[in-house]
């Protein structure tokens, strides 16, 4: 009697045993399941880094940049304090891919670094480094350029605006502002002049699929438009690009988290 109560006793132990495991398992699951997508942004590979294929936090004093110059690291970030700061990966990458990335200390009233008005918060394109993109829609290769609007003298209309352009081989292309009413294959649909608070990470997503490219930032589409289908390997550059057009980093950038899909 004593040997059969006590084997119903380890029945009854493993049968709880069984409950509380089959309990917790379902709990992981649900957790598994509370990190959806970003309204309103494409999807992804949700952060499983099956098409990762740059990932940088900048936070721990290294990086995996080709090349990086002008600025300092610090634990939130690669602290750019040089006006031709510069943050840039050769890649692989080509055709359709996402690229997400933090920025803080952007402030609002920017100044501008003679000749050029125009902070650059990314720069990608297939062409060779030092290519001269003055003539950027007739250059046979792919750009992509997005811009913080600095001060300049006569040119107050646009400051704490943005100008994104890019196009490939003067084929096809978009160049947009913020502050106009009017862009070339494309649209700003965001606010004309947007605020810029030195204190606060913005995280930023663009993303380039069969030509189509859109930008946001914290969730907000600010523009989208056509004719950017680099079909070649892309060097990314995020700040300046250590070259005279588009060298210009804003002021007092700290970049991290940089990661770039390739989609």
């Amino acid at each position: 009697m004593k040997k059969h109560q006590w084997g119903m006793a380890l029945v009854r132990a493993f049968v709880c045993f069984g409950m509380i495991a089959g309990l917790v398992g379902c709990m992981g699951d649900d957790d598994d399941n509370d990190s959806p997508a970003t309204p309103g942004l494409p999807s992804s590979d949700g952060g499983s880094g099956k098409n990762l294929q740059i990932s940088d936090s900048l936070k721990n004093g290294t990086s995996v940049a080709t090349s990086i110059g002008g600025g300092e690291f610090t634990s939130e970030g690669y602290h750019i304090t040089a006006d031709g700061g510069y943050i840039i990966y050769d890649t692989q990458i080509k055709g359709n891919f996402r690229i997400e990335f933090d920025t803080k200390g952007l402030t609002a009233g920017e100044w501008y670094h003679d000749p050029d008005d125009q902070a650059t918060l990314l720069f990608m394109q297939d062409a060779p480094l030092g290519t001269d993109w003055t003539q950027w829609q007739v250059i046979d290769h792919c750009l992509f350029q997005m811009i913080k609007m600095a001060y300049y003298p006569g040119g107050e209309s646009s400051v704490d605006g943005m100008k994104v352009k890019g196009g490939c081989g003067g084929v096809s292309g978009f160049e947009l502002w913020s502050w106009m009413e009017h862009g070339d294959n494309g649209v700003f649909v965001g606010p004309a002049y947007l605020d810029w608070d030195s204190t606060k990470t913005y995280h930023w997503v663009i993303t380039v699929k069969n030509g189509h490219t859109e930008g946001y930032r914290d969730g907000q589409l600010l523009f989208s438009g056509d004719g950017f289908w680099p079909g070649d390997s892309m060097r990314f550059m995020f700040g300046g690009t250590g070259m005279f057009v588009g060298g210009v980093s804003p002021d007092n950038a700290i970049y991290s988290n940089i990661k770039i899909y390739q989609e």
